[in-house]
């Protein structure tokens, strides 16, 4: 997303070095990734994304405009690669069709058989080293099937109920 211009502690920074990687959307509505889109209702300038990462993600059975990944504004990226999808189209580089015959589904999900780039791996634990987590591959590249997580885990307090 981008970000306010010279935002306050409670305002939008843009989403500058982020990594988005090994992610799986099944029957989203498209555009799944809607990049550099900005809050222009609060009148206020913004500042688009830079120096995105978007790496290893699998897009399925999107509907809608068919579009996988827009982007609003232009953004600068730093890579942009390994990402599929079974249907639409992306004007983006770095995005792919594939196969169904490569996704597998294991429990009710479903996964992509793709390579692992130990590079994307490394970048994900440099920018998780400032919190003192390091994570496995396993743990960036594999969902783990006993993961359950409710509303009240992750909404904002007001619908927690």
């Amino acid at each position: 997303m981008s970000g306010l211009k010279g935002s306050p502690l409670n305002g939008y920074y843009p989403a500058d070095n982020a990594v988005v990687a090994f992610n799986t959307a099944v029957n989203c509505a498209t555009p799944v990734f809607k990049i550099g889109y900005g809050n222009k209702s609060k009148g206020l300038p913004f500042t688009v994304p830079q120096n995105l990462s978007i790496i290893n993600n699998l897009c399925l059975n999107a509907s809608g405009n068919n579009k996988i990944a827009v982007e609003v504004e232009p953004v600068t990226y730093s890579v942009v690669k390994d990402n599929f999808y079974t249907n639409g189209t992306v004007a983006i580089k770095g995005f792919s069709p594939i196969d169904a015959s490569k996704i597998k589904e294991k429990k009710g999900f479903y996964l992509g058989v793709m390579p692992v780039n130990k590079a994307i791996i490394d970048t994900i634990n440099k920018r998780l080293a400032i919190h003192n987590i390091r994570l496995t591959e396993k743990e960036i590249t594999q969902f783990n099937h006993s993961w359950k997580i409710s509303k009240s885990d992750v909404c904002v307090s007001w619908m927690k109920n």
